[in-house]
């Protein structure tokens, strides 16, 4: 029993340096920042579309009720 817990310290501490040596290493850590701002680019620029197409209609809504053309086609829906 003692055996096996010692043997599981010492994977458990061999698998530790290898994540921490791969962690410090420049060409992972170039590859994990240059994933996750990929994907933030992403996520972002996708965000920011959806907020430009909301307001785009809002504009254009605003617009036409300015503009009447709303109550024209609704009167034109009707006939």
């Amino acid at each position: 029993m003692d055996r096996d817990r010692a043997l599981a310290e010492q994977v458990a501490q061999q698998v530790m340096n290898r994540i921490l040596d791969a962690i410090q290493n420049d060409e992972v850590a170039e590859r994990v920042i240059s994933t996750w701002g990929g994907n933030m680019d992403r996520i972002i620029g996708r965000a920011l579309r959806r907020l430009g197409f909301y307001v785009l209609i809002g504009l254009i809504a605003i617009g036409s009720l300015k503009l009447g053309l709303l109550d024209k086609l609704a009167t034109f829906l009707k006939s």
